[in-house]
């Protein structure tokens, strides 16, 4: 093996332990639980037979791109009457390592280039650089499409405005998760199932 790819495939091997370093690090500093606390929660809530606060624990970790939790959510969801959720996702921190990777290797491809000039090589370079945007991308938007938005947290009645004296449309289940539209005067507007109306506001977990 030549010096110049010798000492890449030692640099390559670090990658793994840095991503790891690097992705528990930002939690801490984030002062952010992390996916495998949150599905942990989840589980303890589980076990004390209150699977509404599991289910809200399920949801957070598998918006953070936990597969076991997304299974646990469903299962839960399931169990409550609630329409079932995400069922797949991609697992976080692959993507973070997989992103992390490609760039690594993007960058030691174009110090290659630099040293020994060759077009192959820097089209690989760019190529790498591409594909490691991509699994970040991936990873930034999967969560924006699974963040869980406020939960119910008993069964409620939903009604036409923000106070008891307004009529009563439909029931809420517990567990099920709506859209805050906006509060007023200890009330929120939401949406369930494409039908708004009001209740109280601490019913809902955010």
């Amino acid at each position: 093996m030549k010096p110049p790819w010798l000492i890449l495939f030692l640099l390559l091997s670090t990658v793994p332990a840095f991503a790891q370093t690097v992705w528990e690090g930002q939690s801490k500093a984030l002062a952010e639980p992390t996916p495998a606390s949150l599905y942990n929660a989840g589980v303890a809530w589980e076990q004390a037979q209150a699977p509404v606060q599991a289910l809200y624990f399920y949801r957070q970790a598998t918006a953070l791109g936990l597969p076991e939790a997304a299974n646990a959510q469903t299962r839960v969801e399931a169990n409550l009457g609630l329409p079932t959720g995400q069922t797949w996702v991609l697992p976080a921190f692959r993507l973070w390592l997989a992103a992390i990777t490609l760039a690594g290797l993007a960058f030691c491809l174009g110090v290659l280039h630099l040293l020994r000039p060759r077009p192959p090589v820097q089209r690989l370079a760019w190529g790498l650089a591409g594909l490691s945007g991509l699994a970040g991308g991936l990873l930034l938007v999967q969560g924006w499409l699974l963040a869980p938005g406020p939960m119910v947290l008993q069964a409620q009645e939903l009604r036409t405005g923000p106070g008891l004296a307004f009529p009563v449309t439909r029931q809420i289940p517990a567990g099920a998760e709506v859209k805050l539209l906006q509060t007023h005067s200890g009330w929120a507007k939401l949406n369930y199932q494409d039908q708004s109306g009001w209740l109280p506001q601490g019913a809902l977990l955010p």
